[in-house]
């Protein structure tokens, strides 16, 4: 079987806390690189879920530009409960 190498970029903290993952559970980074695009292979499918961040969500950053242009403005809510608080912020 042949080989081939892949070069890829990567922060160099994720890349530290990967490998500290990995080594706890007694893989290289070159096999779960591996595992990884084998189950690629396998399936065509990434194997796991992608999502997207919901703060970056469109809904969220409209409600989150109008709560700081609200605080701007000095429009503060002074609540003691939890209920009080949603409520306020509808």
């Amino acid at each position: 079987m042949s080989t081939s190498a892949v070069t890829v970029r990567i922060e160099d903290s994720v890349k530290q806390d990967a490998q500290e993952v990995l080594e706890d559970i007694g893989l290289s980074m070159t096999a779960a690189v591996t595992v990884f695009l084998k189950a690629v292979a396998r399936t065509g499918t990434i194997p796991f879920p992608l999502e997207a961040d919901p703060f970056h969500s469109q809904p969220h950053q409209a409600r989150l530009a109008q709560s700081v242009a609200r605080a701007e403005r000095g429009e503060f809510a002074q609540v003691t409960t939890l209920e009080a608080l949603e409520a306020a912020s509808r």
